[in-house]
């Protein structure tokens, strides 16, 4: 029996809006879990003596298990929709992070954190939440996916100050613990009870909007009729080795500078119950990125705000070398940055489907964020090896800037397929 399809009439709210509301849970969760390790490492190291490049190991192996986790996340988004991917990816995180609250060595936090956890992190990370939004919206989707990343903005920038508050006072064990079960039991909730697949399953057209799926129609007419690549075809085009490099090279400077923020920050000087603080001073800055690049990436090309993004981050990261030498100065690097550093999360995931058609965009995804993420992974270990070696994180600011060059330059050769529209 065939559903008819609509659209959004008569001031109700498109169904789409609710789903994103449900990646934005997710991808908040996730995105903060990441860094669950690192925002009580101060609390962690003083009690058991671990050092920064111990703390830059347990990173890089939480997200070489993340990236692997993207490729199996991109299958099952592709297979098994995206609802039960959120459902199955909460679980884990919240299994693997209750059990981090109960660790005494680093071989159990490697189990229980980067191995569970971080598969757990993948199966709600971006590769499935933008492929779900690329789903609902069409002509909307860089402000969508913007919207969904602006999550964790909020999510962060009110929870970790609290999260190093209570730890501060009442330990960090229980503290995790309960932030794990109730955080991730809200996401497995509301993504089993309102998230689904996509648009054409409810009977509805992209965006509530049936002018959408008539451009999507005049798009695959221009393709010759395909409507989409798969996952082997895309990886003999330059297109997507080019976007890999891109993309990698542009976002791990989030997670390496984050995941070692309250420890740069305790070492020139913060109290461990304030550097929480810190990655709150990126992330507030960080929702008007996410939204307005999503906005301006609909409006004047995702490829063109990418590379203003990237070159000011360049530049950003040069002045924090030179003059980031207290709390005061990193305080306003992390304001200054967090206006533009997460800008290619946003721009570059729908670029995919632009590129590749949607239909195999999460395994596409997956598979070039499994390639690309081996060596991403080591950006945390390298600036906590830099950071001892040193004994500051100042030298860590010039190799950040060194992968924003080839990112540029990597974004700046991407060029349309003969599946797609145009990367302005």
């Amino acid at each position: 029996m065939t559903t008819a399809t609509t659209e959004s009439k008569g001031g109700g709210v498109f169904y789409g809006w609710w789903v994103l509301v449900g990646t934005c849970l997710a991808y908040a969760i996730s995105a903060v879990g990441i860094y669950f390790f690192s925002i009580f490492f101060p609390f962690i190291g003083a009690e058991t003596g671990w050092t920064r490049a111990d703390l830059g190991f347990v990173m890089t192996a939480e997200m070489w298990v993340t990236t692997a986790g993207n490729l199996v996340a991109g299958w099952m988004v592709d297979k098994l929709g995206g609802r039960w991917t959120l459902v199955i990816g909460a679980g884990l995180g919240m299994v693997g992070l209750v059990l981090l609250s109960t660790m005494t060595t680093l071989t159990q936090v490697f189990i229980y954190y980067a191995l569970i956890t971080g598969m757990g992190i993948a199966l709600q990370s971006l590769t499935v939440g933008g492929v779900i939004v690329r789903r609902w919206f069409f002509k909307r989707a860089a402000v969508a996916t913007g919207i969904m990343s602006a999550g964790f903005g909020v999510t962060g920038a009110i929870l970790i100050p609290m999260l190093t508050r209570w730890a501060a006072s009442i330990g960090w064990r229980p503290t995790l613990m309960w932030t794990a079960i109730v955080a991730e039991g809200i996401v497995a909730l509301y993504a089993a009870l309102v998230v689904r697949n996509d648009p054409e399953s409810q009977g509805m057209y992209p965006d509530g909007d049936k002018s959408a799926t008539e451009e999507r129609a005049k798009m695959m007419a221009a393709m010759g009729g395909k409507a989409f690549m798969g996952v082997g075809e895309a990886l003999r085009t330059p297109q997507l080795w080019f976007w890999l490099l891109g993309f990698s090279f542009s976002v791990v400077q989030c997670a390496a500078f984050l995941g070692h923020l309250p420890t740069m920050a305790l070492g020139l000087g913060a109290e461990p119950a304030s550097v929480g603080l810190f990655m709150t001073y990126w992330l507030v800055p960080s929702i008007l990125c996410r939204i307005g690049t999503g906005w301006l990436g609909d409006r004047l090309g995702k490829k063109r705000v990418t590379l203003i993004a990237v070159a000011i981050s360049a530049a950003l990261f040069v002045g924090a070398w030179l003059f980031v030498k207290t709390t005061g100065t990193l305080m306003i690097f992390c304001i200054a940055a967090g206006f533009f550093m997460v800008a290619p999360t946003i721009t570059m995931p729908p670029m995919v489907g632009d590129l590749f058609g949607v239909r195999s965009m999460g395994t596409i995804m997956g598979t070039a964020m499994l390639i690309g993420g081996v060596a991403m992974a080591f950006g945390p270990t390298v600036v906590g090896m830099i950071a001892d070696a040193t004994g500051t994180y100042n030298l860590a600011f010039l190799f950040f800037v060194a992968l924003y060059v080839v990112a540029f330059f990597c974004v700046m050769l991407l060029k349309p397929t003969k599946l797609g529209t145009p990367i302005k």
